[in-house]
């Protein structure tokens, strides 16, 4: 069966939230509810969880969804209304990725993300980090920054400065002599946008960007981060990419990962290593291993919901953290095992 491909205009992407935000920066807050309308804002917020929530549970979801439906008749104000949903939300598996926030705290949410982006993006060699470990080994480290934004032209910016550094370390004359393996090291990456690391270390390392979920119902679906990609409309690095993939398709592939691979890294670290010559090293990492949707509410507020899980390359859904291949008890001991890894395989060639 033909597995779907999900585009920016199918699944609510992150890359599409700046709109939202600027939109509902031009609202006038006000945090009363009009009689009736924490009734159809609770009732439309209950109706999108059963209906999308990867991490529904009947027996525990029932009672809280009767709580809900008590508690809302009698309150007054928007944040009363939202705290109760959030309450609700924590009894769902993998809740970690669902929160509902107000439209006030939804704006704050969105701008406190890209001031955090803004302040990395403006440091000079900060952004991200890419070398030969050392002429020896003929192993090139990538170093994954964590991204926040969500802002078209701040995601163009990482994607185009991550692109540059890896495509000017593979290319003559930066490039070891031998290229026998590549790291990439995802332990402090955190959370936030996947989209610009995915699709750049997806194209370069891959040939591909897509990320390889599975819904509430089982069924495998792709997110297609090129496709998300080209909904930014900016200038494409796709061609120098693609020759970086040329140069190291079939080389080992060691990704370095521990508790602090969090969400959009976990999403990454997946999607490369769903590559035959990949290889995890490393910690279990923290576990929030779905993706959401951001579902707007009646008010203008947010729901953000769990919708789908990530799969693993034997395509089964993964429920909680990644597990390494290679375990390590001391996660600074991670890039030697990557780089013993490597060595074993005995795959160098002629750069």
């Amino acid at each position: 069966m033909e597995v779907p491909v999900l585009t920016n205009g199918e699944l609510v992407t992150i890359a599409a939230l700046g709109v939202v935000a600027s939109v509902i920066a031009l609202c006038i807050y006000d945090d009363r509810l009009p009689q009736g309308a924490a009734i159809e804002i609770g009732s439309r917020a209950v109706t999108i969880i059963e209906e999308n929530a990867v991490g529904l549970t009947p027996t525990t979801w029932e009672p809280a969804r009767k709580a809900v439906m008590e508690h809302i008749g009698k309150v007054r104000s928007r944040k009363e209304l939202y705290a109760q949903l959030r309450i609700a939300l924590q009894t769902l598996d993998d809740n970690q990725h669902s929160f509902a926030l107000t439209q006030r705290d939804w704006r704050s949410y969105v701008q406190a993300a890209e001031g955090k982006t803004d302040e990395s993006l403006s440091k000079s060699g900060a952004l991200a980090e890419v070398q030969p470990l050392d002429e020896v080994s003929g192993i090139i480290e990538i170093r994954v920054p964590p991204f926040m934004a969500v802002a078209p032209d701040m995601q163009w910016l990482y994607a185009e400065r991550l692109a540059s550094a890896v495509t000017a370390t593979v290319e003559l004359p930066t490039s070891p002599s031998r290229l026998c393996g590549v790291i990439v090291d995802l332990r402090e990456t955190g959370g936030g946008n996947s989209i610009p690391a995915s699709w750049v270390l997806g194209r370069a390392l891959l040939g591909h960007s897509n990320v390889r979920y599975r819904d509430r119902s089982g069924l495998e679906v792709l997110l297609d981060q090129d496709a998300v990609r080209r909904g930014l409309n900016v200038r494409d690095l796709s061609t120098s990419l693609d020759q970086v993939h040329k140069r190291l398709q079939g080389l080992p592939l060691a990704v370095l990962v521990g508790p602090h691979t969090v969400s959009a890294s976990e999403a990454i670290a997946a999607m490369l290593w769903s590559s035959p010559a990949a290889v995890l090293v490393g910690q279990r990492t923290a576990g929030m291993t779905t993706a959401n949707n951001i579902f707007e509410l009646p008010d203008g507020g947010v729901l953000a919901l769990a919708v789908y899980r990530l799969v693993d390359p034997q395509g089964k859904a993964v429920k909680g953290p990644l597990v390494p291949d290679v375990l390590v008890d001391d996660l600074k001991d991670a890039r030697s095992a990557a780089t013993a890894h490597i060595r074993s395989r005995g795959v160098c060639r002629a750069s």
